[in-house]
């Protein structure tokens, strides 16, 4: 893991959250454009930094980052599909809590039983888009 600037269970409950956005557009896609899964994103951390959940600097860092992506998606957004603008952003959050690959984050909410991402994998089957 590299340097940490969240606390690991606060980066996880965002990363289920921004999964769970992710898994909500891939099953409906016709409801989710980039531009409102960025705004579900930018929500989540907004509340989180709002009420004191994860520090002033790091939700800056992470807004930034979304509003990057937003200006990359603006420019070639035949390259920004909901799902990789979601990895994208989950690579941030993946960052800033320590996590230094998508494998070493997944694998712990797999393990955790009160996570989106573990009763989603294990309950219902078919429905899992990794």
């Amino acid at each position: 893991m590299g340097e940490q600037y969240i606390t690991e269970k606060v980066g996880l409950s965002l990363l289920d959250g921004v999964e769970e956005v992710r898994q909500r557009a891939c099953e409906r896609p016709e409801h989710y454009t980039v531009g409102h899964v960025l705004f579900l994103c930018e929500k989540m951390v907004s509340v989180y930094t709002g009420t004191g959940v994860i520090p002033e600097h790091s939700g800056l860092a992470l807004l930034d980052g979304i509003e990057g992506i937003r200006k990359k998606m603006t420019q070639r957004p035949q390259n920004y599909t909901v799902d990789y603008t979601v990895r994208v952003f989950s690579a941030l959050i993946a960052e800033q809590c320590g996590y230094d690959n998508r494998v070493a984050w997944t694998k712990k909410l797999l393990s955790l039983s009160e996570s989106r991402y573990y009763r989603r994998y294990h309950g219902i089957k078919g429905q899992f888009h990794l």
